[in-house]
């Protein structure tokens, strides 16, 4: 598994108040790794954060990202934009197309926010779990935003179809959802090699070691 094909969920960061910082998302572009950050609307502006707003932080935007990313000349590596508020997709538009943003997608709107990003033309995914199944959508989408909220419910073969419908399958890693991820790991290596397969995770080097060895 690439580098690029690894998520850090929420930046790279080593304490979990350095999520979604500057820094976090500095240290994974400079490392070669991919990223996950959540973001919302906050004064008409978009911003970096998973919470809503309480009117007492200062919060970074999105567009620092973005123009580090750029800066960084980080165009292998893809920025997972994880939508958490409504009514922003024009803005996430404009700002994508200001700094030139090819290698990204969205995900986590709810399903009417979709359908305005597919108006769009904004690359997004499809989210699966075992309380959401798969719709309309997964045809639409550049790919699957894999959850397992209790356990890995999903079976090899379940995996390697998505895979025959050319579609990308990003895997929430269960650590994320305070679970081992031993288990899941093993079964997305027997996809291996497959350049379709991706992981968000809050352990990159872990699984940089792991899918490579």
């Amino acid at each position: 598994m690439k580098k690029s094909n690894i998520l850090c969920h929420r930046g790279l960061w080593s304490k979990k108040n350095n999520q979604n910082s500057i820094e976090s998302f500095k240290n994974a572009f400079s490392d070669g790794f991919s990223i996950e950050i959540d973001i919302r609307d906050y004064n008409s502006k978009l911003i970096v954060s998973h919470d809503p707003p309480n009117g007492l932080d200062k919060y970074m935007s999105f567009d620092l990202v973005l123009d580090l990313y750029n800066e960084l000349d980080c165009k292998e590596q893809i920025i997972g934009i994880n939508i958490k508020s409504d009514g922003i997709a024009e803005h996430v538009k404009d700002s994508l197309s200001e700094y030139n943003i090819k290698n990204y997608f969205t995900f986590d709107m709810s399903l009417p926010e979709m359908i305005k990003y597919i108006n769009l033309d904004l690359v997004f995914l499809n989210r699966i779990s075992e309380y959401e199944n798969q719709n309309t959508f997964t045809e639409l989408s550049s790919g699957i935003w894999l959850d397992a909220f209790k356990d890995e419910w999903y079976s090899e073969n379940f995996l390697k179809n998505l895979l025959n419908m050319n579609k990308n399958i990003f895997f929430v890693s269960s650590e994320l959802h305070n679970r081992d991820y031993n288990k899941q790991w093993g079964l997305i290596k027997k996809l291996l090699p497959s350049d379709k397969v991706f992981l968000c995770t809050d352990h990159p080097y872990k699984a940089k070691e792991y899918f490579n060895d």
